[in-house]
């Protein structure tokens, strides 16, 4: 039974290493309406940071294009890089694109799981 639970657990590690590996990096500019419901990795420098009540939201900016990212307090309480992150500072995430709010074309990126990188701005 151990084996088997084991195997279990190397065949689900291997399936979301696979699922990360799928995950499609792309440019905020190119981040359009017809990617609603895709994960993919974004990055753009942080324009805005702000935190309500533990969910923290930041907005991205890379070559003008700005879009608004949400991480939900259940993920921000597991990501130790959100810790004095401030304006300039380059953030690189995997990402749900949604319309927020729906119908309105709106996009804004919701970070669930997986990458999440902070480099600082120097500011």
């Amino acid at each position: 039974q151990l084996a088997l639970v084991c195997a279990a657990l190397g065949l689900a590690g291997l399936l979301a290493a696979s699922q990360l590996l799928l995950v499609e990096p792309l440019a905020l500019e190119r981040i359009t309406i017809a990617d609603a419901g895709r994960t993919v990795q974004a990055c753009g420098s942080v324009a805005s940071v702000r935190e309500k009540n533990s969910n923290v939201f930041l907005t991205l900016e890379e070559d003008g294009t700005r879009l608004p990212l949400v991480v939900f307090a259940s993920s921000a309480a597991n990501l130790p890089e959100l810790k004095g992150i401030q304006r300039g500072d380059r953030v690189c995430a995997t990402a749900a694109v949604n319309e927020y709010p729906a119908g309105s074309g709106s996009l804004e990126l919701v970070y669930r799981r997986g990458a999440f990188t902070v480099e600082s701005g120097g500011g």
